[in-house]
């Protein structure tokens, strides 16, 4: 058998297991899975595009989720979602993002556009935080409230490479002072503004499109130092960077990189040249990703050149087994996504919603389950939905296999599925020199346990098309011996 290594475009085609193309294929502990697909959980769209979205927990573990528009702030309240804007709602831009964090029991919000926003009660709408600059991200760490590329009088105006904190255990207070550890400063030894930020254990990472700095609270006068770690070595985005629990995954500007707190190293499994050909340069930054915790994979969703900057397609990692796969998805935004309990005390105020008129979803739906978690996503038609439906049609691309000097008839090909597909076929192709061009040599379906393809080639390559939920470790390719040329 011949074990699949997953999507691996930029390694030689001759190489064993590798997948030159595929879609809808996620990496699995095994081999390769089929992708799943969005599943409706009854909530309704949103009036907009979707900005950005989180499900935060409170100290008593309440859990909250919130999405953004460009003019509005959402809080899901069972199978609805309340308006918690600040009065007047937002301006917003044409390209602001909203990010969430959650401070003890303060749930926090930047746009960059406004003042940072705060919510502290269950239910409750958000309101400014009157002394605090407007964000472009912010983080939790060590006690304090980081917000990075600001605009505020205080910093000097529009500042992107600015960075300020609260002061220690207090969201609220942002005008550095003798009584208070609020503070502020510039990540000035490389150029640009501030990209990215994640917290790091205790420690917070800062990236520009060409730097790293990790910041480490010390105390006054200096609060937060920040040591550059990289100056050539970056990330592309805010929403670029995975946080894995003791690491950060992201896209840099000509690579995938790792990094642990002490230096960023390449992954170098990554498909960086083909990656880099097929992302639209222009609308980079708008890359978002997500850690599927459960799974173990980071999803990267990128502009794809023409989609005019809309996010179409991702690429997953496997960070266990360091595999590759790939997916065509459409979004606006990713989260992980958490039902919001619906009790008395929560039932939205819209009179003519009564238990009989509930949209129709089961009552383990993760819409009414707190208990349920699950990846979600925001499609182009503004609604949330999880990414726990069947897969749908899916694909692989084998490299080529064969002798580089003999000819071989490819008689059958015997698959190992761990979990079969409602349907398959394959598409059998031979080259007879190295780099010349692929024939096709016919199609046969999945009959029992094994494909029936029969023609003579030296090099021979796969493509199989599947329906349905499956799991697929490798291959036996059966190779009879024809002559020499």
């Amino acid at each position: 058998m011949i074990p699949l290594t997953g999507f691996v475009p930029d390694a030689d085609s001759t190489t064993p297991g590798v997948l030159t193309d595929c879609t809808n294929l996620v990496p699995t502990l095994r081999g390769m899975a089929g992708a799943p697909t969005p599943f409706d959980v009854g909530l309704a769209a949103l009036p907009d595009e979707c900005r950005g979205g989180a499900v935060l927990q409170r100290l008593d573990k309440l859990a909250r989720v919130f999405v953004g528009t460009r003019a509005k702030l959402f809080e899901l309240s069972g199978v609805q979602y309340v308006d918690q804007s600040r009065a007047g709602g937002y301006t917003g831009s044409l390209e602001n993002r909203w990010r969430f964090e959650q401070f003890g029991n303060a749930t926090l919000a930047c746009n960059e556009t406004d003042p940072i926003q705060v919510s502290t009660g269950n239910g409750t709408a958000f309101s400014d935080i009157p002394q605090s600059p407007r964000a472009r991200i912010i983080v939790t760490a060590s006690g304090f409230v980081l917000a990075f590329g600001l605009n505020a009088p205080y910093v000097g105006g529009d500042r992107p490479e600015a960075w300020a904190c609260s002061g220690i255990y207090d969201h609220l207070t942002w005008t550095p002072s003798d009584s208070n550890q609020a503070a502020f400063g510039y990540l000035l030894n490389t150029p640009g503004d501030i990209r990215a930020a994640k917290r790091l254990g205790n420690d917070v990472a800062a990236y520009k499109e060409n730097s790293l700095y990790l910041g480490r609270f010390v105390g006054k006068p200096v609060v937060w130092q920040w040591d550059l770690i990289s100056s050539n070595v970056g990330a592309v985005s805010a929403d670029a960077v995975i946080d894995v629990g003791t690491a950060h995954l992201f896209i840099g500007r000509d690579n995938f990189w790792l990094f642990d707190g002490a230096r960023p190293v390449p992954i170098k499994s990554a498909p960086k040249e083909w990656f880099f050909a097929r992302c639209d340069a222009t609308y980079r930054y708008r890359i978002r990703s997500h850690f599927d915790q459960a799974k173990n994979l980071c999803w990267w969703f990128y502009p794809t050149p023409g989609s005019g900057g809309a996010l179409t397609n991702a690429l997953v990692y496997n960070l266990t087994m360091d595999r590759w796969g790939k997916v065509s998805l459409p979004i606006e935004t990713v989260l992980q996504y958490q039902g919001a309990e619906t009790n008395y005390d929560n039932w939205p105020a819209d009179a003519s919603l009564t238990f009989d008129t509930l949209p129709d979803v089961p009552f383990d739906s993760p819409s009414l389950d707190t208990s349920s978690s699950a990846m979600g996503v925001v499609g182009l038609d503004h609604k949330i939905r999880t990414l726990t439906g069947p897969c749908g049609a899916a694909s692989l691309t084998t490299g080529d296999f064969g002798d580089d000097e003999q000819f071989t008839t490819l008689a059958r090909v015997t698959p190992r599925f761990t979990k079969r597909p409602g349907a398959s076929n394959l598409t059998h192709y031979t080259r007879d020199v190295d780099g010349g061009d692929l024939e096709n040599r016919g199609d046969s379906a999945l009959s029992g346990a094994h494909y029936d393809p029969l023609a003579s080639g030296r090099y021979h390559r796969l493509r199989i098309e599947l329906q349905g939920d499956f799991e697929l470790v490798g291959f036996t390719p059966a190779l009879t011996p024809d002559g020499y040329e």
